[in-house]
């Protein structure tokens, strides 16, 4: 089993930074991903 990170709305983009960044392309939109637990946390 491996973890999937999805943003919503959807994002072209994730920036692997602490926190995580998205940024999507087509809305031209940007920010910081909302997450429960760090993002160190996750699996590569």
């Amino acid at each position: 089993m491996r973890p999937v990170l999805q943003t919503e709305p959807p994002a072209t983009l994730v920036i692997p930074t602490e926190p995580l960044w998205f940024a999507d392309a087509q809305t031209r939109e940007a920010g910081v991903v909302d997450m429960p637990q760090p993002a160190r946390q996750l699996a590569d």
